[in-house]
């Protein structure tokens, strides 16, 4: 019998895409393990607390979604989507602005009874002429692993610490590598095309950023991130970390990398597939960079900047057959389905039923504070999340990612000083951030603004929470 329920969860007719015009329709990017409960949770709790209908049909496939949007074929609540689709979709005019609703601010930043508090850096991302178009849905964070019997052996007795920096990484490494061992940085991972998220991370940590507070030109030629990216080419180039790792989780394991930046991935499977390293590993605060946060022109001991690109999943609201009293429903959903008891119950459910690695990491740090996550390791992650950054958006952001990524490649195998390397890569880049600046009707063909591109920074956000108005 069990074996027939697993083949028949295939080819489930349950989620399937209906009609019906009475209720909320939800289109959810997740396996039928995860859409069944929550099915279950919105009938037994959401619709009988406020009347208001809820169908839920699986999304094999996100990117569909601007297909559906041609064919006005749109659900009301997309959920599980890739952090980048919110503003796909939203340069298109396809959805709704969270902020139109008068209480989004404070519902967010945790100044409600709804129980919600979400990090405001991962909203960086989901934003388009200063409204929100997605609302983070789950999280990712980076962190130091480390190998506590390798630095228990070899390092403790030199009188090494746990670096806090990367200047104290680079004097680690020279430590591990008299072991034939060495440091993972995300850079390292996957093939030669490089995201965001493993050439950008240091230069939100100097101070800099991608592009230009108008949108309408990279900034990577600034002092800030010249030595941001500087910095990433001499970890290959001067202190000889790997230039490619097939996988950090073997490397972990064999001993080759016993320290490295770790994902929310890695360390899930550390945690549920190394059964031979239990009690041999832990995780820590990802290594920063000092600099003068509060501004006074003195850096204390403890700034320390800790950013790091990452991004978890995000949901929206489709706009384009929606009344203002179907909007005002979905709203309702995302209050519901975001706040910490039910995302704390989503979770506890997920793991009773499915096991231990089904582990869900909310946006809502509340709940992640009443996860099963081992509470050494959450404390970590709870430190960590409040450093989570994305990338702004802009449309000629693909050029943008894949430049960067060339850059690195001159830098640390070819072997290019990173100030040449930057400087012939400028004219690409702007060249294509106007040209879809033009497309989409923010300058014309000589370059003249016809209305502002704004790019904001996770301090904005923060403004917002505040009840500001900058």
């Amino acid at each position: 019998a069990s074996t027939k329920t697993f083949f028949a969860s295939f080819f489930s007719k349950k989620y399937k895409i209906k009609k019906d015009k009475t209720a909320i329709t939800v289109w959810i990017n997740r396996p039928l393990t995860y859409v069944d409960i929550i099915q279950k949770m919105v009938d037994s709790e959401f619709t009988t607390k406020t009347g208001i209908k809820v169908q839920i049909s699986i999304m094999p496939d996100s990117n569909k979604l601007i297909l559906a949007n041609s064919a006005k074929q749109t659900p009301d609540i997309a959920l599980g989507l890739a952090s980048y689709i919110p503003y796909d979709l939203a340069i298109r005019g396809a959805l709704a602005d969270f902020t139109m609703f008068d209480d989004f601010y404070q519902v967010v930043s945790g100044k409600t009874s709804d129980d919600i508090s979400i990090p405001a850096g991962v909203f960086v991302s989901q934003m388009l002429d200063d409204k929100i178009y997605g609302i983070p849905e789950t999280l990712d964070f980076n962190a130091l692993a480390y190998r506590k019997d390798v630095y228990d052996l070899y390092l403790a007795p030199a009188g090494i610490s746990l670096p806090n920096t990367w200047d104290e990484v680079t004097s680690l490494v020279r430590t591990l590598q008299s072991y034939d061992m060495n440091f993972y940085y995300p850079t390292s991972g996957g093939t030669s095309l490089k995201w965001f998220y493993q050439t950008s991370s240091l230069i939100y940590q100097y101070g800099g950023s991608v592009y230009s507070e108008d949108g309408l030109s990279v900034a990577i030629d600034s002092k800030e991130s010249k030595d941001a990216l500087t910095t990433l080419a001499e970890f290959y180039t001067k202190y000889a970390f790997p230039q490619s790792v097939a996988s950090f989780y073997n490397s972990f394991r064999y001993n080759k990398l016993p320290f490295g930046v770790t994902d929310f991935s890695t360390y899930l499977t550390l945690k549920n597939a190394a059964p031979e390293l239990v009690g041999q590993w832990s995780i820590t605060l990802l290594p920063g960079t000092k600099r003068d946060i509060n501004k006074d022109g003195v850096i204390e001991e403890d700034e320390i900047d800790r950013s790091y690109i990452a991004a978890g999943t995000s949901g929206v609201i489709f706009k384009n057959k929606s009344s203002d009293e179907k909007l005002k429903q979905c709203w309702e959903f995302y209050k519901w389905w975001l706040s910490s008891s039910v995302q704390t119950e989503f979770q506890l459910t997920l793991q009773s039923t499915y096991g231990p690695e089904y582990v869900w990491l909310s946006s809502n740090i509340n709940a992640v504070k009443n996860s099963s996550i081992d509470v050494e390791d959450k404390e970590i992650i709870l430190q960590m999340v409040d450093w989570m950054i994305d990338i702004n958006r802009t449309p000629g952001q693909y050029m943008v990612e894949r430049t960067l990524s060339n850059i690195w490649n001159k830098m640390a195998i070819s072997g290019v000083s990173p100030a040449l390397a930057i400087e012939s890569s400028l004219l690409s880049m702007n060249r294509e951030v106007k040209k879809k600046m033009v497309e989409f009707g923010y300058i014309d063909n000589d370059y003249n603004i016809l209305k502002p591109y704004y790019v904001r920074d996770k301090a904005w956000i923060e403004n917002k929470y505040e009840g500001g108005n900058a």
